[in-house]
């Protein structure tokens, strides 16, 4: 769900493409009632479902809500998270996603990327170092100017 919900910025969507993915679970069970579904199957038919939920709806914006008690400062500061990360490239989104969203090791990551975990730990130092540039230049829309 949260991985739906990251791309379409919508919970009834993100219900909506997480219906379907088990839909297509089924249906695929039911086609190959011998073959083994790998979690990646799953995972990979919600993530290709939530990247064409949020090319067909890009107006969806984030609501701000404070029914859990956060403060108008936490919630500017998950909108600009939320902007920052909307902005990296959708790969590194991914792999940020993944590592601090999703609790995947690096091997986890590696293994679904097809790459050593020691280069999934190097494009992960590069997401950091990405998001931290444009984190600063949000918080300091001047800085670039000086």
């Amino acid at each position: 769900m949260r991985l739906a919900h990251s791309y379409t910025r919508d919970r009834g969507a993100a219900e909506d493409i997480v219906q379907e993915t088990f839909w297509r679970l089924w249906q695929h069970r039911r086609k190959h009632p011998w073959s083994a579904v790998r979690p990646g199957w799953v995972y990979t038919v919600a993530y290709h479902l939530a990247v064409d939920g949020a090319r067909r709806r890009p107006e969806l914006v984030v609501a701000p809500r404070d029914q859990d008690g956060a403060t108008t400062d936490d919630v500017d500061r998950r909108l600009l998270v939320e902007a920052v990360l909307a902005s990296l490239p959708a790969r590194t989104r991914e792999f940020l996603w993944l590592f601090y969203w999703a609790d995947w090791s690096p091997a986890e990551i590696g293994r679904r990327y097809r790459m050593t975990p020691a280069a999934v730990r190097g494009h992960l130092f590069r997401a950091r170092r990405q998001f931290r540039t444009l984190w600063n230049d949000e918080e300091d829309p001047h800085a670039s100017s000086r």
